[in-house]
């Protein structure tokens, strides 16, 4: 167990770092448990709008509406760490950033 969590907290420092710096305004939140950051997107885009765009560049991510009926979390994109090593997870981050700048 020692060694997932270690493997875990590395691949959710470069995630949240990658965030960090191409999304700086972001308000997320560090995940604490879990494999997932809540990234809120700026106000105005839509989530579902941006996943088309996001695919081009490679990237996969779901939707914060797929979780939470209403409109409150439309701007939100729920990204896991879970399956990706931290290197992957920048350059999702970055791939992910050139999307949203495309919208």
């Amino acid at each position: 167990l020692d060694g997932l969590r270690r493997v875990y907290a590395e691949r959710s420092a470069a995630l949240c770092s990658a965030l960090r710096d191409a999304f700086p305004d972001a308000p997320f939140v560090e995940p604490q448990g879990g494999y997932f950051v809540w990234l809120p997107l700026p106000r105005g885009m839509v989530a579902s709008h941006l996943q088309s765009t996001a695919a081009a560049e490679g990237v996969t991510f779901h939707a914060g509406s797929r979780f939470v009926t209403g409109d409150g979390f439309a701007n939100f994109v729920r990204l896991s760490f879970a399956h990706y090593d931290a290197p992957t997870l920048v350059e999702g981050v970055h791939r992910l950033k050139r999307a949203a700048s495309r919208l």
